[in-house]
């Protein structure tokens, strides 16, 4: 406007400008979001993909996270440097494909021994949904047996209804 331009001629430029830049800004993909479809997705699949999806979404956070997923060992381990102290190292057991894990699916004395035997400091289960109610509507004995041991992280926000 200071050189004189036409407003119609800075009007058409600034449509072009919003088209060009939205147009770009739909191939910058949130790398969380991409964690976030990726783990949904193999949740469904279970097993390695979604044991892999998970750990993978931890490495992106800058975290030492090894996929181990074999037969009796925890299916990754998740370790946090502190500082002045040994490191935290988090057992991880992630659960997909089997709908809602229930105490049968996630035994928690096994995720247990898992933290003990590969020296882990902590533990975490990980799945799509997790049995809470059980019985007579009083806590599910999964919440019952990992309640103080074992956090149940689910994919689902749960006040969100679906």
């Amino acid at each position: 406007m200071a050189r004189d331009v036409p407003s119609e001629a800075l009007g058409e430029i600034d449509e072009i400008l919003d088209a060009a830049l939205r147009s770009a800004a739909e191939y910058i993909r949130d790398p969380v979001e991409d964690h976030i479809e990726a783990i949904d997705s193999a949740s469904y699949t279970g097993d390695r993909p979604f044991e892999k999806a998970v750990i993978d979404a931890f490495k992106s956070m800058r975290l030492v996270a090894n996929h181990h997923g074999e037969a009796d060992a925890p299916d990754g381990i998740i370790e946090i440097a502190l500082s002045g102290t040994e490191n935290l190292r988090i057992s991880v057991e992630a659960k997909g494909s089997k709908g809602i894990i229930d105490h049968a699916a996630l035994a928690e004395a096994t995720v247990t021994r898992h933290t003990e035997e590969y020296q882990c400091t902590k533990a975490i289960a990980i799945a799509r949904e997790f049995a809470t109610v059980g019985i007579g509507k009083k806590d599910s004995a999964l919440l019952r047996e990992t309640k103080g041991k074992v956090p149940l992280l689910t994919l689902r926000d749960p006040l969100v209804s679906s």
